[in-house]
């Protein structure tokens, strides 16, 4: 059953070679001329088609055009595939498309790799390797929106899937192929659709519908019609109709279409056999070896160049050399007297650079000191956040039990603390980037004010939140950046009021059809600022002097905060008055989040479908592993856990899995080598590494890596699930 590889490669035969812009006479006449040799491949005249072929290519290569060289390629190999020298075909084909691969040269793309697909599984049969390229010439057929290629890709990846025995899959490509017949109109094509109908039902053992499929394919034979095409088509058809018969048990029907079949596989035979090759195939194989030769010399020739003006320049430059010596020495005989002075300035200049290098690996220490630092409190504090949370869940009665709402409060303070004293560091470094993504406000806001309950209710206030209705779903922001600031005022409106109200306020301005300013006004009614104070409250470690010593802190917060607005180009202003209250009034501006930005943050899978994932931990802490294990079962994920990366690749080569999460410094091999490795055994599943690293500290890493995600430790028990469900929604789009 190979009647539907053949369509595309003669179909493309009749493509029209064009081009937008102004070409030279001589590119016309190489276009010209492998059209005459497709041409001539079409009507099995392979002298013809390697001679006119091979000629193209070497003017081709004359005016340097990729796609005049790779369409010759294309010609040369559709005629060795003719010919039966498929080795040949199969090298000229892979060079082709290494050559254009960096090109956006898409049609030639779906051409090269349909044809390969036809060596591959009309030629020698092996149907598997040539679905490969079937698939992918589709995808480059759907992205030039050209029907007639998506057309007969999918009828050649319906016979892939047919010959491999997976009727179903092939079922699905061959009615997206009848649902464009219509739109193309041709007769072979409506033969080989119903043909293949014919087949699916002749597999399913339904044998009426398949006789009647293939009773529609003979209404489009045209026996008095002797092309190659109409002769191949015709050959395949009688062959499959013929052994139908046999197999229902009507011998006498099925050998009247055996004997069409062999009339038809007669003349094709004939005309196949008729046209010698060797000397045309000769001809190319000299002249591509005497064109390796030209490249080679004009190369030396180039190199031979580079040399000589290397060598001027190296003279010249010995003679300034020289001249600049001379001059010096003149210099130095007449102001000797200078000399003294200007090694006292070299002295100090080298203790200058001394102290500068001193200065600058005392940075570099201070900086790495506060990674390490961070990152090794980070990674405790996961295991403190998640075990109590494990904790919580274990036992309904301590939800509300005083001293569990103390231990989270007080994690969620210390990540707070952490993230402060590295935000103070980079701003001071202005190593600060704004990194916008899409968030729903709703939902961060509702984080934020669950984190600080505990510190709420500590001081018997009322929290109240308002967003305008107006508000946009989504938005697009440094979540991140966006977040510390809010949670920061919130934190200090709640520690600095006893008994009170605190209320949070979002209120919509807008800008354009692309921003808008997003108004916060986070108020309370406690303590208050004296007029004297308010303009020391944004200075780095400032604190009130007239506040109890029950309100200290570290007086970061609120630097951070000034310093997170600017950066995002918004404005705060304070209203404040002792012992009545404060007011902090924020303008950011944020931009509209688009659809297809949003998309992968809607709710698109079922819950039965996000438990029905499974997800391979890579964790070589073992307290870590337990939390890590014990937070994905709770949502109902199963999960395996493997120690290293080692261990993660021996796993995957025999189990599968929907997701990985990964963490990033682990012994021997890190988690962005696993990345790579795991992506290089051609898996592309959704990898997410849970570190304790900031994602700003390993940004270049995680850019030159396979890893999709970034979520830092300790993180919201919900954002662990929410970013598995995005990347779930992901995946569902892009299948």
């Amino acid at each position: 059953m190979h009647k539907g590889f053949i369509i595309l490669l003669f179909s493309l035969l009749t493509v029209q070679f064009s081009s937008a812009q102004q070409v030279t006479v001589m590119k016309d006449s190489i276009n010209k001329m492998i059209q005459d040799a497709g041409r001539d491949v079409g009507i099995v005249n392979p002298n013809e088609a390697l001679m006119k072929g091979q000629k193209a290519l070497d003017l081709a290569y004359q005016v340097n055009d990729i796609e005049l060289i790779a369409k010759a390629y294309n010609v040369i190999g559709m005629n060795y595939i003719e010919i039966a020298d498929y080795s040949k075909a199969e090298q000229i084909y892979f060079k082709a498309i290494r050559l254009i691969q960096p090109t956006k040269l898409i049609k030639l793309k779906c051409w090269l790799h349909n044809n390969l697909a036809i060596l591959y599984g009309d030629k020698k049969g092996d149907f598997s390797a040539a679905l490969v390229h079937y698939l992918k010439s589709l995808e480059y057929a759907i992205e030039t929106q050209d029907e007639y290629e998506i057309l007969f890709s999918n009828i050649n990846i319906a016979t892939c899937y047919f010959n491999l025995s997976k009727y179903e899959e092939g079922l699905v490509h061959l009615n997206k192929a009848d649902q464009l017949i219509d739109a193309i109109n041709q007769d072979s094509a409506r033969l080989t659709i119903n043909s293949l109908y014919a087949d699916y039902y002749f597999a399913k053992k339904n044998y009426p519908q398949a006789e009647l499929f293939y009773k529609k394919a003979l209404s489009y034979v045209n026996d008095d019609l002797f092309d190659d095409f109409n002769i191949h088509y015709n050959m395949e058809l009688y062959d499959d109709i013929a052994a139908f018969y046999n197999a229902i048990g009507k011998d006498k029907l099925g050998y009247e279409y055996l004997k069409k079949h062999l009339y038809y596989k007669d003349l094709y035979n004939e005309k196949l056999l008729s046209h010698s090759v060797a000397q045309a195939n000769s001809m190319f194989d000299i002249t591509e070896y005497e064109r390796k030769l030209s490249e080679i010399e004009n190369e030396r020739n180039q190199q031979n160049k580079v040399i000589y003006f290397t060598t001027i320049s190296t003279i010249l430059l010995s003679l300034l050399i020289v001249t600049l010596l001379v001059f010096s020495y003149y210099l130095f005989k007449n102001n000797k007297y200078k000399l003294q002075a200007n090694k006292d300035l070299e002295a100090i200049n080298e203790e200058l650079k001394l102290a500068n290098l001193k200065a600058q690996e005392s940075s570099n220490a201070k900086s790495n000191f506060i990674s390490n630092i961070s990152h090794e409190l980070r990674t405790p504090l996961y295991a403190v956040v998640g075990l109590s949370k494990i904790i919580e869940d274990d036992n309904d009665t301590l939800k509300d039990n005083i001293y569990m709402k103390s231990l989270k409060f007080s994690a969620s303070y210390l990540l707070n603390l952490i993230n402060d004293v590295l935000q103070i560091h980079k701003i001071e470094l202005s190593e600060i980037k704004i990194e916008s993504t899409p968030i729903n406000l709703r939902t961060e806001i509702n984080s934020i004010v669950g984190s600080l309950q505990y510190l709420s209710e500590s001081n018997s206030n009322e929290v109240h939140v308002k967003i305008a209705d107006e508000f946009p779903e989504f938005i697009k922001v440094d979540k991140l950046k966006m977040s510390q600031i809010i949670f920061n005022l919130a934190s200090n409106a709640l520690k600095f009021t006893k008994n009170g109200q605190v209320s949070l306020q979002f209120d919509y301005q807008e800008k354009n059809s692309k921003m808008f300013y997003m108004i916060m006004r986070i108020k309370d009614n406690g303590v208050g600022i004296s007029s004297k104070d308010i303009d020391l409250i944004f200075e780095k470690f400032s604190q009130v002097q007239n506040i109890s010593s029950d309100y200290q802190g570290t007086g970061l917060g609120l630097t951070i905060v000034k310093e997170l607005v600017d950066l995002m180009g918004g404005d705060i202003k304070v209203r404040s008055e002792l012992n009545v209250g404060s007011e902090f009034i924020v303008h950011l501006p944020v931009y509209f989040a688009l659809e297809n930005e949003t998309i992968f943050l809607q709710e698109h899978n079922s819950e039965e479908e996000l438990i029905q994932t499974k997800i391979l931990v890579i964790e070589n802490n073992s307290i870590n592993q337990l939390v890590t294990a014990r937070l994905l079962s709770n949502f109902g994920y199963e999960n395996q856990v493997v120690d290293s990366g080692y261990q993660a690749l021996d796993l995957l080569k025999i189990e599968t899995f929907d997701m990985i999460l990964t963490d990033i410094n682990m012994p021997e091999m890190d988690g962005f080598q696993t990345s790579n490795q795991i992506r290089s055994m051609g898996i592309d599943i959704p990898i997410i590494a849970i570190t304790a690293y900031n994602k700003e500290e390993i940004e270049q890493e995680f850019l030159q890596s396979s890893i999709d995600d970034v979520l830092t430790k300790p993180f919201n028990v919900e954002d662990l699930h929410a970013m598995i469900a995005k990347h779930k929604n992901k995946q569902k789009a892009l299948n």
